[in-house]
């Protein structure tokens, strides 16, 4: 495949008039390529990370105007871009050239060189300028819940029913997911509280991730902010309570939800006797007759 992708490219890129090159050897970001997709997308190794939606600058339907749209950073911050996408591990470089519709030696050239207007002419700084402002629409899109409220917002007291071990593999898992970015999610859990000037930190979410138990982490505001989170993801996407779910509803129905403002104390038992906590969160005594 790797080898079929070349020569695809190779040719087109030769068909190219030489005359229509800027001085450093690549095309002008007006003139992108538009390479048959059978021959691109036929087979190719496996990502290590899904494509996203954003399989494709020509495939776009989200109302992003690539063709008029100014490329409001200059070379080396794009290039500094594609290199920390790249290092995250989302797209390998093959797949990220794909996504752009870019080939690989206009792509080669762009990196290579360095200042911040080196490469304004090369194809690869405005498609990748592109790509980028597309992910970022994308990943506004996905992490907006805005149009749900939910009973007790207001005061923040709105009921929670998923153990803080529920809470963390969600949020493991979407932090995997293609366009959702660390920084971008915080903002978004910090739009969950009722203080407007309120900010979460990365570090506040990595002590709550690092925590084992299901009350370990009950008063964190990552918690809590991360729940109503979930919560209005599950009602916009219209999915039913899963059986966990409505396991937890049933434990915790006499207090009213999981207590996020005190966390679970001390515990009172007699010689022999011995406290646990079960999956739920509910404390229990071993021993006791």
């Amino acid at each position: 495949m790797a080898a079929l992708s070349h020569a695809v490219l190779s040719s087109v890129s030769d068909s190219i008039n030489p005359d229509s090159r800027s001085s450093d050897g690549s095309i002008p970001s007006g003139r992108f390529l538009s390479l048959p997709l059978a021959a691109v997308f036929t087979e190719s190794a496996p990502s290590k990370r899904p494509f996203s939606a954003i399989e494709s600058l020509s495939d776009s339907d989200n109302g992003y105007d690539s063709d008029d749209a100014p490329v409001k950073e200059n070379c080396d911050a794009i290039r500094r871009k594609i290199n920390s996408f790249i290092n995250s591990g989302e797209l390998k470089v093959t797949d990220f050239q794909r996504a752009c519709d870019i080939n690989c030696s206009s792509y080669g050239r762009f990196m290579k060189l360095k200042g911040p207007y080196a490469g304004d002419m090369n194809q690869a700084y405005k498609a990748a300028f592109q790509f980028f402002e597309l992910k970022k629409d994308e990943e506004i899109r996905k992490l907006d819940v805005s149009g749900i409220e939910l009973g007790g917002e207001d005061d923040e007291s709105v009921p929670i029913y998923d153990t803080c071990d529920e809470i963390r593999r969600k949020i493991a898992a979407y932090l995997r997911e293609p366009n959702v970015t660390q920084t971008g999610f915080l903002r978004e859990l910090a739009k969950m509280l009722t203080d407007p000037s309120a900010k979460l930190q990365s570090k506040q979410l990595k002590d709550f991730q690092t925590k084992k138990g299901a009350l370990e982490g009950q008063t964190s505001r990552i918690y809590y902010a991360a729940y109503l989170f979930f919560e209005k993801q599950r009602l916009l996407q219209g999915k039913s309570k899963s059986k966990k779910r409505e396991n937890n509803e049933k434990v915790w129905a006499l207090e009213g939800g999981i207590d996020t403002k005190r966390r679970h104390g001390n515990v009172w038992c007699l010689a022999g006797e011995k406290p646990y906590v079960d999956k739920y969160g509910k404390t229990h005594i071993a021993g006791r007759l």
